[in-house]
């Protein structure tokens, strides 16, 4: 969520697609308390100074926000999928789903995980792109466990 990186006071950028090609700064004057029940957006209102009267009550603007300050894009997988690895309690890790000869099976892989988002997990490191984990009943195998993967 990047409610988290903007302050009421701060001074941000601001673009508009009514102005291609200018900025504009303004500070941040209030933030709503609570998302939109039906969007889930939050309204931020920002002051700017508009001494050629150019700007109009209702305009949508733009709020630039320095990408370096972001968190880098996670996985999000499955509160159920993360486990504890065998000899490793202060750990945490998934099984991925790995072809191996004529079968299939569960190999341990050690994450980094990230926040809480409702009822999954961030992963920060350990999971690659494109694999597959195993969600459902991952606390009942172990490492190198046949399975029967589901696409």
């Amino acid at each position: 969520m990047l409610l988290r990186y903007i302050r009421i006071g701060k001074a941000y950028t601001l673009i508009s697609e009514a102005f291609p090609g200018e900025e504009f700064t303004g500070r941040i004057s209030r933030i709503a308390a609570a998302a939109d029940a039906g969007s889930r957006v939050f309204a931020v209102e920002v002051a700017i100074p508009n001494p050629r009267d150019r700007l109009k009550t209702g305009m949508v603007m733009s709020l630039v926000i320095d990408d370096a300050k972001l968190p880098k894009p996670a996985a999000v997988i499955p509160l159920n999928a993360v486990v504890r690895p065998r000899g490793n309690p202060e750990a945490f890790a998934v099984f991925t789903i790995v072809p191996q000869e004529n079968k299939t099976i569960a190999k341990t892989k050690i994450v980094k995980l990230g926040e809480v988002v409702g009822n999954r997990m961030t992963v920060l490191e350990g999971l690659k792109v494109g694999e597959r984990i195993v969600g459902n009943g991952a606390a009942l195998l172990q490492d190198g466990d046949e399975i029967r993967a589901f696409k």
